[in-house]
């Protein structure tokens, strides 16, 4: 619900912003429609909730906690997602709906000539990637836009754009921050409309 009402008032900001001819204060309009609608305060309540079940002793901890309603003063430290990738959860593909049923599903739409918009920072660092953590990549993109290039002896992957779903699970899971996402030209990618 909290998305619904930060949408909801991003567009009041911006069409009250747009109304009065203020660019300048869209910013600050926005902060106070947050501040003021409780939004702010319900968020910040909120805040100490994932990293305390983050911890060994998180639900003994976090239950009792999360009865006071953020009136724990200390802030807890979260781990990014990348941080938090395992090998041993990646040995194995998902099971489910075939991945290239994900795309046709998504109408991606892109030209196949035009210049990726998912490009992998450092090609050797895969080779790292792959003995530490078991190239993730090949498993987190729903679309699969990373596969291993056969013949190659390992580490090389192949990056197929076509097939990106616009998830960017690739920047928050890659363990090694290797991959470089930019919206692609043209307003290329999936037509959301038809799923």
């Amino acid at each position: 619900h909290l998305a619904i009402a930060t949408g909801l008032e991003a567009g009041s900001a911006a069409a009250e912003t747009l109304a009065h001819d203020m660019p300048h204060d869209a910013a600050d309009n926005y902060h106070r429609r947050l501040v003021t609608d409780g939004v702010y305060r319900e968020l910040h309540g909120a805040r100490n909730f994932r990293p305390v079940f983050d911890t060994r002793l998180g639900f003994l901890i976090g239950a009792p906690l999360s009865v006071l309603q953020g009136l724990f003063p200390l802030r807890g430290k979260v781990k990014s997602d990348r941080d938090s990738t395992r090998r041993k959860f990646l040995s194995h593909p998902p099971t489910g709906m075939d991945r290239h049923e994900f795309v046709y599903r998504a109408n991606v739409t892109y030209d196949e000539h035009a210049r990726s918009h998912v490009v992998i920072k450092r090609p050797a660092l895969c080779r790292e990637c792959e003995t530490r953590s078991g190239t993730p990549c090949l498993w987190f993109c729903p679309g699969r836009v990373y596969e291993k290039q056969p013949d190659t002896g390992g580490g090389i992957i192949n990056v197929s754009h076509i097939q990106c779903l616009h998830d960017k699970a690739c920047l928050v899971k890659c363990p090694f921050d290797n991959i470089d996402w930019q919206n692609p030209a043209g307003g290329e990618g999936p037509r959301y409309m038809g799923m």
